[in-house]
């Protein structure tokens, strides 16, 4: 026989071998004979196996099973033994015949099937990419798991049961029909891109590659892999229609410069005119028709000075401001007419470096979730600030670096989040809605977007208090360079003046405290709004009190209002991580009482306190040196409204006399004068003695407008403006830190 061949006794000592299994074990049948065969064959774990076998035989069963064995060179191999009872004259058993069959190639290559079966088996169900086979009479055979999650579905069986027709989850179903026919004609395809739908019905973009092949029944089967789309085919089509307008771009700043100028007169006299007369008056109507079309012009002008900034598809270094002047109607189309738009835009905001296409994405996207936080209509604030960021930022965001930041803050008034939602609202595909309107990767775009330019959003928000997102981008110097951090005060110093704050949350009011206290201010602290009352009432007294807006038990605006009627005279700055037209417009606070941002640097807060216990601010004399008239008495009507003298030259000789004969806190120069240039003017003022600090004016700031000026006392650099405010503010602190 080509099988082994071995008889045993009932106690399996071997009785009978054949030259097939000597030849198989490598062994003669002398040397085998006589032995016990589970210990010369058999591996000592199956032994058990072959005496249970033999005791089995003593009832006369008869069976086939696999075992394990072993030559005398240590050799493994498989074996496959059909057994059955020997049994003598008289019918009694008396041992077992066994006939043995190598099968360990058999076993061999059933383990390497196995192990390629199962590494094809987690290629396709572990793939990140969809990976599928339908039939083409458009039914799903076989999907992974990655093709189902992307269309929504918790399982491969969940999607390919869910539709009997793959041309459902299309939405132009001949688009189905279009692949099938050109797989047909070439027998593959590849970057087949198609709109599909999901579970939930939102809809999403794909490309697929596919390729015709027959199964083990002849039928003809597509497979393939599918990536999801959606944003880059967003962004590729942003890239187009930006590069269809950069030839524009080129155009728009030269015009927009020189309308500027002419339309900050115009804007500036016409509103002046609009104080002086009666709404009664015949020509009220007409006088503010007039002031709308040039805020109208001024806003184009705008968006053209922006644009004509704008390079495509890199980071560059801009100013934010002119980023949302630049989307403002966008922004209005976006909100409509039930709601309320305000632009509040720091005059002397530091550069960012930022992709502004992104830039302007997240802030789109922001808007947008502000506009669904208030179904019903509200307001819509944008704020652009600088900031300097210290240790208290840790407490919003723990990895931001310290350092010079702008701020943009964007607000509602809508229905608000509570803590467990905020937590989750940068989480890929989290969503507040529960129409499906949204994908849910608004906010998580934008904090990738965001942290990748070196930033941090930090959100804020109640339920029905609003939302505030505040957004802080690294500030950059002309240069191109971050900014380099600042000592946490400068200039400004307390005096000893006695304080208390009052913050619910202890960790946040120590450190308030730990900050005031370094300034040299005596600094005390209270987490409980009853307790600082309490101190009041016993007859305690502080130079200022610190509150916090939203507390427990009595709100920030209660305490002191309570505070008042013991000392109508105190002085009270209110502090939240709402912003100030968030809190009045839900009637917590006053807006014209002072108010902080959380979260606020000691270089922020300084100023505030030394205004709020230090005697009111001094008047101050200005020179303005402008060869345009209306400019400067535009400029002259702003710092009377503020209390100061400001005297005005439109040449420079008439610069010079005012010169020696007064003495001036601040000069303002135009950087393009008819008979010298802006640079020569200030060498010429220098030569004269005269070391008054220097602020330029211009229609259009860039980048790197003051390396010119070196060491020559220019401190800021402004765009002309009909509102002169900011301007005005900013000489005000520079004075004061100065003193």
């Amino acid at each position: 026989m080509r099988e082994g061949v071995i008889m045993v006794d009932n106690d399996d000592h071997i009785k009978f071998i054949n030259k097939c299994l000597c030849d198989l074990y490598g062994l003669s049948a002398e040397e085998a004979i006589g032995k016990i065969g589970n210990e010369v064959l058999i591996i000592p774990e199956d032994r058990h196996i072959i005496i249970e076998k033999n005791l089995a035989r003593m009832d006369g069963l008869v069976d086939e099973y696999e075992i394990r064995g072993r030559k005398p060179n240590g050799e493994l191999i498989w074996l496959q033994i059909n057994g059955a009872p020997l049994r003598n004259d008289d019918g009694s058993v008396v041992g077992s015949v066994g006939i043995m069959t190598d099968i360990t190639q058999k076993k061999k290559n059933l383990e390497a099937l196995k192990r390629s079966e199962e590494k094809f088996r987690h290629l396709f169900e572990d793939s990140i990419t969809g990976v599928f086979q339908s039939s083409f009479q458009d039914h799903y055979l076989n999907v992974n798991s990655a093709f189902a999650r992307m269309f929504g579905y918790d399982s491969p069986e969940e999607m390919i049961s869910s539709k009997a027709d793959i041309k459902e989850f299309y939405v132009h179903p001949e688009q189905r029909e279009a692949l099938k026919e050109k797989v047909i004609q070439d027998g593959f395809v590849e970057n087949f891109e198609v709109e599909l739908r999901r579970k939930d019905g939102s809809l999403f973009w794909v490309s697929l590659y596919a390729k015709l092949r027959a199964d083990d029944a002849g039928r003809m089967i597509l497979e393939g892999t599918c990536i999801d789309i959606t944003e880059s085919k967003s962004l590729r089509e942003q890239l187009m229609a930006s590069q269809k307008l950069e030839a524009i771009g080129k155009l728009a700043g030269g015009i927009a410069h020189d309308f500027n100028n002419l339309l900050t007169v115009i804007l500036g006299y016409s509103e002046d005119i609009m104080e002086d007369i009666s709404p009664d008056s015949k020509i009220y109507d007409a006088a503010e028709e007039i002031v709308k079309a040039g805020q109208r012009a001024a806003t184009l002008t705008r968006q053209l000075i922006a644009f004509s900034r704008k390079q495509i598809i890199h980071s560059e270094q801009i100013n934010i401001n002119g980023l949302i002047n630049n989307l403002h109607g966008i922004i209005n189309r976006l909100t409509g007419e039930e709601y309320r738009v305000e632009f509040q835009l720091s005059e002397d905001l530091a550069p960012v470096k930022v992709d502004p296409n992104q830039m302007e994405q997240v802030i789109v996207n922001m808007v947008i979730n502000a506009k669904e936080a208030m179904p019903q209509g509200g307001t819509l604030s944008i704020r652009t600030s600088n900031v300097l960021v210290d240790q208290s930022y840790k407490e919003y965001h723990r990895s931001i670096k310290e350092g010079k930041y702008v701020m943009l803050t964007i607000s509602d008034s809508g229905i608000g989040m509570d803590k467990a939602t905020l937590h989750q609202i940068f989480e890929p595909f989290f969503s507040t809605k529960n129409d499906a309107k949204s994908v849910g990767l608004g906010l998580s775009s934008a904090f990738g977007i965001i942290e990748q330019a070196g930033g941090a959003i930090i959100p804020y928000s109640e339920p029905g208090k609003g939302t505030t997102m505040k957004i802080l981008l690294p500030a950059m110097t002309d240069s191109g360079y971050p900014a380099s951090e600042e000592p946490s005060l400068t200039g400004v110093q307390g005096k000893g003046h006695k304080i208390l704050v009052v913050e619910d949350e202890e960790s946040l009011g120590k450190m308030v405290q730990k900050m005031l206290s370094s300034m040299g201010y005596r600094v005390e602290y209270t987490g409980s709004s009853l307790r600082a009352l309490k101190r009041f009432q016993d007859g305690e007294s502080f130079d200022l009190v610190i509150s916090d807006v939203v507390m427990p038990q009595m709100n920030g605006k209660e305490l002191s209002d309570a505070i008042l009627k013991i000392n109508p005279q105190q002085k009270i700055l209110f502090m939240s991580g709402f912003a100030d037209d968030v809190i009045a417009q839900h009637g917590i606070l006053d807006p014209s009482l002072p108010f902080i941002q959380k979260p606020f640097s000691a270089r922020q807060i300084a100023p505030i306190i030394y205004k709020l216990v230090n005697a009111s601010q001094q008047n101050l004399r200005l020179m303005i040196l402008d060869d345009e008239e209306g400019i400067c008495k535009l400029f002259q009507r702003s710092s009377e409204k503020r209390g100061h003298i400001c005297d005005k030259a439109c040449t420079m000789s008439a610069a010079m006399r005012l010169l020696a004969e007064h003495k001036y806190d601040m000069l303002l120069v135009d950087m393009n004068l008819n008979e010298l240039s802006g640079s020569e003017a200030i060498k010429t003022i220098r030569d004269s003695g005269c070391d008054t600090p220097i602020i330029i004016l211009s229609g259009m700031i860039q980048p790197g407008t003051l390396d010119g000026f070196g060491d020559s006392g220019v401190i800021r650099a402004f765009e002309k403006s009909f509102d002169n405010t900011p301007i005005l503010r900013y000489i005000e602190n520079y004075i004061q830190q100065q003193e």
